[in-house]
């Protein structure tokens, strides 16, 4: 077998453990929505109080994707990975055992700060490893994410279904966590990419334009935490909705999301990026607004629900992709960029969990329109600016 041959398979080997992250990844960031009433009595906290563990995990993501953006520009990343997912397999068996607010608010932040490093990682590497054109490979990631978010409502129900109680869902999470941690400790790392003198001019030309970007990237995904973090309670108070049905409704979601980015995959072949953040963006808001306006109708609760997941599916790879043709993607740009994504899956849900205790559910709705409406301004600002710049050019 001929050197490229092996490079290839190696390539695939590789980008196959970054997938995998991306599924970890999902399964956990669905899994704390499903349980929170288990959560409350677990730890004897009101809902409005334990809505802390969103910001906690948040606020550890915050510091794993600023520390992941600067080591993954110097060091190799395939020993990071592996003592990072021995370290989250270890946070997620201790869970189901902390009977306390604080020990669980502080056992959620560690996770939150191994799974900012590691997706940093994962997201940063795949780029890296497809160079020429990311963007199905993004997508494919996406995908996997949204089909672990799909799926870890499912689990849990299987969990409760057959145990009476989640935690055997968690430990099946931690043993996925272990064995990427074993995969990666026998992987070899891919090299560091290498910034060119060229990337460095172009970033002088659009001072500022960064922070703008990360700022959707924060309003986008804050929406996304808030409406999967609190779809769950919404459907079970304010529709009268059972523990299972809403269980599945949270999966729904998720699995609009998955079927999206699939449908991303060939959609980005045959179709740029800002235009598809255009029509994702205008469909999210459209579908959120027909779940406002009909709040009593759980028929419409359902398909609103699927048509925020669908169009919302491919707002990230594709603002990502348009992110990496204009600036090209360092570590350190990447972990700026889920920084700020952690901000906005703290604040908003926070805010949302607010709003829900001391006025109404339904009102968790409105945040999300605003985040995502905010989201869509920003990027409609920025997507001139660039045409500008290329008009100048």
């Amino acid at each position: 077998m001929d050197n490229k041959k092996l490079a290839r398979i190696a390539s695939l080997v590789r980008s196959f453990g970054y997938f995998s992250i991306m599924g970890v990844f999902g399964l956990l960031t669905s899994s704390l929505g499903p349980i929170l009433p288990d959560l409350s009595s677990q730890v004897s906290a009101p809902l409005d109080v334990l809505s802390l563990i969103f910001t906690a995990r948040a606020f550890g993501f915050l510091f794993g994707s600023l520390l992941g953006g600067k080591l993954f520009d110097k060091y190799k990343s395939h020993p990071l990975f592996a003592v990072f997912f021995l370290a989250l397999s270890l946070i997620i068996i201790m869970i189901p055992f902390s009977t306390s607010l604080w020990l669980l608010v502080g056992v959620v932040f560690i996770q939150g700060i191994t799974l900012g490093f590691v997706v940093v990682g994962a997201s940063t590497y795949i780029v890296w490893e497809h160079p020429k054109n990311p963007g199905p490979w993004l997508n494919t990631q996406s995908f996997i994410n949204g089909m672990g978010g799909f799926l870890s409502p499912l689990i849990i129900s299987f969990s409760i279904s057959r145990s009476g109680s989640y935690p055997f869902s968690f430990w099946f999470y931690a043993l996925l966590a272990c064995l990427l941690s074993t995969f990666f400790f026998f992987i070899k790392s891919p090299p560091i990419r290498k910034i060119e003198k060229t990337e460095l001019s172009e970033e002088k030309h659009a001072p500022g334009l960064i922070y703008l970007i990360t700022l959707i990237f924060l309003l986008y995904v804050g929406a996304e935490v808030s409406y999967n973090g609190w779809i769950f309670s919404i459907a079970t108070s304010a529709y009268s909705m059972s523990a299972a049905n809403a269980r599945l409704l949270n999966s729904i979601f998720w699995g609009s999301i998955a079927i999206g980015r699939l449908a991303g995959i060939p959609i980005s072949r045959h179709m740029r990026a800002d235009r598809i953040l255009i029509l994702s963006f205008a469909g999210g808001l459209l579908s959120l607004l027909a779940v406002i306006i009909f709040p009593h109708s759980i028929s419409v609760l359902w398909a609103g629900t699927i048509g925020v997941g669908l169009c919302m599916a491919l707002i990230f790879p594709s603002l990502l992709m348009y992110v990496e043709k204009q600036m090209h993607l360092s570590g350190k740009k990447i972990g700026m960029i889920f920084s700020a994504t952690s901000v906005g899956g703290m604040l908003l849900p926070w805010i949302s969990g607010q709003l829900f205790t001391r006025f109404s559910p339904h009102a968790v709705k409105g945040v999300v329109l605003t985040s995502l409406a905010a989201g869509f301004a920003i990027y409609l600002y920025v997507r001139k600016l660039m045409h500008s710049k290329e008009a100048q050019q």
